[in-house]
């Protein structure tokens, strides 16, 4: 899954967490977070990242 066609839903308020493949889902009806753990782990990091800047 490219990057540039997902989109993720990131809480930290312990809401579910989401991922959706724009390409395939355009209207994100499927989470596919289970699917893809590794991609939702790496955006999380680079959110974080991002605000500790």
């Amino acid at each position: 899954m490219a990057q540039a066609e997902i989109c993720a839903v990131l809480y930290d308020d312990g809401q579910t967490d989401a991922l959706y493949d724009l390409e395939s889902d355009p209207h994100q009806l499927n989470n596919v977070i289970g699917s893809f753990p590794e991609v939702a782990n790496e955006l999380r990091l680079k959110l974080e990242a991002k605000i500790q800047e």
